[in-house]
């Protein structure tokens, strides 16, 4: 009874020593592969300082040509337009920026045919907006931007003598959530994809030729091919 008793002992004794040296062990390499994951994390660590400032840019431009010639009344219409939209941005964190968007609009539409008409207009917009990085790896990171915005695009109807013939005046809210992808070109210069928006939009219009107001409420969620949107940002 004492023998199997000592026997017990000893062997309960053996494999606690190995379990503790087995723990020991097991820890150690945990804290080993932490310190090297930590290790590299930190070296490959996609960063936008605090202080640092963000420039940038979205250009457009589009020109196009329809024509009917197959029909009693032949007509086309040109149309033409552009805009550009300016932003500055500061980091007031790492990785968080906070920054103004300046959007300035012009279209133009020619109208030859049975009755002949031009009209333009311009458009001018503002938009604050909070962008906040999600690193990935030393070069790419995902990013969420939010923003509010407001725009106010004046348009004339011209007849065929140049005589304006009407007007109108459309204002817009919206807020929007938009996801995007970065890529790190080089220590100063961001490549940026945004793909879609959770947006809601709020519109009136109002036209001086028949007194008549128009409201327009949207809201939705696109991420669809054709939602991208491709920009290049400067760092300062």
């Amino acid at each position: 009874m004492v023998c199997w008793y000592k026997i017990c002992t000893i062997l309960s004794h053996k494999l606690n020593s190995i379990f503790k040296m087995k723990t020991k062990f097991t820890l150690l390499l945990l804290l080993f592969v932490t310190a090297i994951t930590v290790g590299q994390n930190e070296k490959q660590k996609f960063n936008i300082k605090k202080g640092t400032w963000m420039l940038e840019g979205d250009f457009s431009i589009n020109s196009v040509t329809n024509e009917v010639t197959d029909s009693p009344n032949p007509n086309n219409l040109e149309r033409f337009s552009f805009s550009i939209s300016p932003k500055l941005g500061y980091a007031i964190s790492n990785n968080l920026v906070l920054g103004l968007s300046l959007g300035y609009g012009y279209s133009e539409n020619e109208y030859n045919g049975y009755y002949n008409s031009d009209d333009s207009s311009n458009t001018y917009s503002i938009a604050p907006y909070i962008k906040k990085f999600f690193p990935v790896t030393s070069k790419f990171a995902l990013h969420l931007q939010g923003e509010t915005s407001f725009s106010y695009t004046e348009a004339n109807n011209y007849d065929q003598f140049g005589n304006m013939t009407y007007g109108n005046d459309r204002r817009s809210y919206g807020v929007s959530l938009r996801p995007g992808i970065n890529y790190s070109l080089s220590k100063n210069v961001l490549l940026e994809m945004n793909f879609g928006a959770l947006r809601y939009n709020h519109s009136s219009e109002k036209n001086d030729e028949n007194a008549t107001k128009y409201v327009n409420r949207d809201f939705g969620f696109n991420l669809s091919s054709s939602s991208l949107i491709f920009g290049v940002s400067v760092l300062l």
